[in-house]
Parts: C-alpha cells; structure tokens; sequence
C-alpha cells in the first residue's frame, strides 16, 4: 500500500508539473511549484509527529500495570481465551489512576469488530457505570488500545466482550497504563500530501482553476484520462482485495472460477444452469416439504420456527412462489456476463469482475455526459471546475461501496447505473447534434430500458426524458412532422422490445406479465402483506437523500 501511495505521490507531482507547463509557466514558477510541495510534505511530517501521535506524548510516563493474574480462569495452554460463554472479566482490586487499558491479542477468528465494554467504580463513583463501548479490531493495532477517563483513582472494573456463539479471542495479556508506541506512519503522510496537494489543486490561487475548458480541451482530456485510471485502479484493488466475493481461486495448477461459500451470491449462475436446463427456477424439485405446507411461507418467524422442529433448511432472500425458488434480481446481468460465460467456460462468472468492468463504464460514461455538457451549455466552466464535479459525482453514487463488497447484490444495481448514464448521454449527444441523431436516439432509450431488466426502480430515470424532449417534440410542435414521428418511434421501440420480453419473463414464472417476483422473497419481513405506507416514504426520503452520515470519537469513527 505505502509503494503505491509513493506511486501517487511521483504521479501526483507529474501531473502538477504538466499542468503549469500547459499554463506557460516559466522556471521561476516551477520553482515556486517545488517549494509548495515541499511546504506540503513539511506540514504532513509535522502533522505526524504531533498531532497524529498525541497518545504516545500523553502516556509517555505511564508505569504499566499487568492484570493477568486475574486470568487465570481463561487460561489455556500459556493463552488466555475468551468465548460466547465466557466473555466477562472482572477486576476487583485496582485502586490506580488508569490512562489505558492495551489488549495483547494473539488471534480473533473473526474480521469483523467486537465491541468492548468497560464498567468501573471510581473515586467518584461507588456503584459501577458503564463507559461508552468501543471496538476492537484484529487487524487494526491501535483498537487494541482504549483510553478511559474515570473520576481519580479506579477502585474496581470488569469488561465484557460482545462475542457471538462462534467468536474466540485469545489473548496473551491484558494490562494498564501501557506506554503507547511512536507510529510514525509513511501511508498517512502521503494522505496528507496528497488531500493538501489536491485541495490546492482545485483551489482559486492554483493555474489548473484559471484554464477555461473551451480553450484547454487536450490538457482536460489528458487530466480526465489521469482520473480515469486512478479510479478505476482504486475500483480495482478494493474489488480483488476482498477474497470472500472474488469467486477466483488461483494456485499451481492455474486459475479456476469457483463458487462463493454463500449459497446466495451464486444465485446468478444457478439460474445461468437453470436456463441451459430449460427451467426458470434454480431449485432441483428439492424444496422442502415443510416450507410448502406453511399456511405463510413468507413469514419469517414461522420458517424459523417449522426449520428448527423439522431440521429442514430453507433458501433465504431468494422468490418462493408455489413449490419453487426463484431469482427476483433483473436478468439483464444474466444474459449479458453468466449465461454467456457458462456456456464457454462451464464456469461460475467471478461477480467481481463484472463489478470491477461496470464501474470503470460507469465513471466513462460520467465524464462524456458531463464533458458534453459542459462544452454545450456551460462554455465557461474551468478544466478544475469539471474534473472535480465528475470525480464528485463518480464518488458520490455510491461505487465505492459496491466495489468494496462486490457481491450479487450490488451487480444489478451497478448494471443499471451504467445503462442510465449511457443511455442519459446518448439522449443529450442527440439533442447537440443531428449526425447519427437516429441512431444514437435507439442507443439511448435501449440502454434506459434495460434498466429495467437490471434494477426495475431504476427506471424512474426514463422521466428525464420529459424536460430533455418536451421542447423540441411539444413546444416547438416536431412531433407533428415525418421527422419527429420517426424520432419518436425510434424513442419508443426500444422500450416495448425489451418490455415484451421482461414481461414474457415475469408471465412464465409467475403467471403476471407485470410480476418481477420480489414481494415473494424469503427475508426478514412478509413483504407480500408489507404493501405502500406513504407514511414511511417520507422517512425513507430523507434517510437515503438527507441524513448526514453520523461521526463518531471511538474506532470505527462511523455509526451504522
């Protein structure tokens, strides 16, 4: 990470001086370039060496007091261990001023955090109270360690950790008052480097904000491209890093496209082998007949209850509808990665591939859209100004997210997000320009209708179309001449191609053209009986559209 960050930084340091050159810059101002990088790297080592290593200054006298002898208990081959069962630890006699309390971990078999909560009595208080709780990390060091701030001296404390009934940590000790360690961390020097260098680069005093994008169009593409990669390179690294949803298993005998251990993600090529069968239901007639006898199959507390008195296990967040499981997700994905990557290989398609594919086409897709539109209605833009709304937008919509965890569930959605910016461009393109109008008129509007074989909500979209049309077929009355009705229709076909099949679809698996098969699925709710509540849209609203993200002091710093 640290070689690649270094990467960043020469690249970074390129890029600046490319820009200057192309704003004709002399040496005298190179200089001065030189000399605000080097001021970057100087408030970055200072930066580090202060504030981002405060707690070593502050705990630098402590005198450490060991408490494994209250371990005794948890002892296991020279190990201390900690279970479902046994995850509470008490220590009764301290009557110390504590700083810190430092886990010495020697393993967690689990990645995700465990939270932690520490009770003490102080000097202040002779009934025990609770401390605000605090995760703990395996792979993050500095989790391991919790600063407390009682009322003088501590007199008793216990801590108690939020295990699951699989979950085991083995420690080698716990103690208190440990001197922190000096981290002097290269990774978090380029960050600050690189946000300071970036910061400068779109403000007002930097030359990259004063190039007019009309006038700097090869610069802008060069710098768009630069983005490109970088995103994309990002998009890629968080994608394979994440070997629970890579679906690859590589090794002395080559590379294999295996299947995820989650019997839900592989939903795609179960219903890719499904296809090739014949069948659109990705079961093998083996449902059991427990789940068809429920008098409401779709009620999730009664599966729970008939799956633990008859031992049968039932498929979960898959469409059950009379005696069969079915995939409710958009088959849009399906025909375009899995079903034809089956039919090659007689190989599971790796969904991280797909991901990785999608969202690099998508911030493609983003850049023509917003460049177009730039150079068409906002001729007074700056490259800065550009570049940095479409590295915005590309953030901002969520890819991050469904790259990191590249899974079944964030491939239709990201299909969709590719289909609507696409098809949104070629709609724009074809407004700005008559050559190939017709043509790219049919690409748009295919694009926006496979959207609904991807992400059916998704195709909300399509009512851009209104105010983008609404001129030139209504007001300027075009829907009356040859030409606009061919328009039209060209607008209009790709929309009853793909719905006839996506409705020929649904008919056959659920008897109703108009039935994608979702309010079937077996989940944590009865959504067949769930219906409309116009009362939780608004709430729904402004959660996903409004509500802030929630920051925190304590490790992992976000609230769910």
């Amino acid at each position: 990470m640290i070689i690649l960050m270094l990467m960043g930084v020469v690249i970074f340091s390129l890029l600046a001086f490319f820009i200057y050159k192309k704003a004709n810059k002399d040496f005298k101002d190179n200089k001065k370039l030189i000399s605000i990088l080097l001021s970057f790297l100087v408030f970055a080592v200072g930066l580090e060496v202060t504030v981002f290593n405060v707690n070593f200054y502050s705990n630098a006298k402590n005198e450490e007091i060991s408490l494994n002898h209250y371990l005794d208990y948890f002892e296991l081959n020279n190990k201390y261990v900690l279970t479902y069962e046994n995850n509470t630890v008490f220590f009764p006699e301290i009557d110390d001023d504590i700083k810190n309390i430092h886990f010495d971990i020697a393993d967690i078999n689990t990645e995700k955090n465990i939270p932690v909560t520490v009770k003490l009595s102080d000097d202040g208080n002779l009934v025990t109270y609770e401390t605000p709780k605090r995760n703990i990390s395996r792979d993050v060091k500095k989790s391991h360690y919790i600063n407390i701030h009682p009322y003088g001296n501590v007199s008793g404390m216990s801590i108690t950790f939020d295990l699951d009934e699989k979950d085991i940590i083995t420690l080698n000790g716990i103690s208190l008052n440990t001197k922190r360690p000096f981290n002097f961390s290269i990774f978090r020097i380029l960050i600050v480097v690189l946000v300071c260098g970036f910061v400068y680069l779109f403000s007002g005093k930097s030359e990259f904000n004063k190039m007019k994008l009309t006038a700097n169009k090869e610069t802008y593409s060069v710098l768009a491209t630069f983005f490109i990669c970088v995103l994309s390179g990002i998009f890629t690294i968080l994608a394979v890093i994440n070997p629970l949803f890579l679906g690859i298993d590589i090794d002395t005998n080559g590379v294999e496209f295996v299947p995820l251990n989650m019997q839900n993600h592989n939903m795609y090529d179960e219903l890719a082998c499904a296809i090739l069968d014949g069948k659109t239901y990705i079961d093998n007639n083996d449902v059991p007949d427990s789940l068809k006898e429920l008098s409401n199959p779709y009620d999730t507390a009664l599966r729970a209850i008939k799956s633990e008195q008859t031992g049968d296990k039932y498929r979960w967040d898959v469409a059950y509808f009379e005696g069969h499981y079915y995939v409710y997700f958009g088959i849009v994905p399906l025909l375009l990665m899995y079903l034809p990557f089956r039919l090659i290989t007689s190989s599971p398609f790796p969904t991280a591939i797909g991901i990785i594919v999608f969202a690099i086409l998508f911030t493609i897709g983003v850049y023509k859209l917003l460049t177009l539109l730039a150079e068409k209605k906002f001729k007074n833009l700056t490259v800065a100004n550009v570049l940095l709304l479409f590295i915005t937008t590309v953030i901002s919509c969520g890819l991050i997210f469904l790259v990191k965890r590249p899974d079944f569930y964030s491939i239709p959605i990201i299909t969709g997000m590719t289909f609507s910016v696409f098809g949104i461009y070629n709609w724009v393109y074809a407004l700005f320009n008559e050559n190939k109008r017709n043509l790219r008129f049919f690409i748009g509007s295919l694009c926006m209708a496979l959207v609904a074989g991807c992400r059916p909500q998704m195709l909300l979209l399509t009512f851009l179309a209104l105010p983008l049309f609404f001129r030139k077929y209504i007001i300027n009355k075009e829907i009356k001449t040859k030409k606009g009705i061919t328009e039209l229709i060209l607008l209009l076909s790709p929309y009853v191609v793909v719905a006839v099949g996506l409705m020929y679809y649904n008919f056959i698996r659920f008897g109703s053209p108009f039935d994608f098969g979702s309010n079937y699925q077996l989940t944590t709710n009865d959504v067949t009986n769930r219906g409309m509540n116009m009362g939780r849209t608004g709430l729904g609203f402004f959660t996903y559209l409004f509500q802030p993200p929630v920051f925190t002091a304590e490790f992992p710093f976000l609230e769910k």
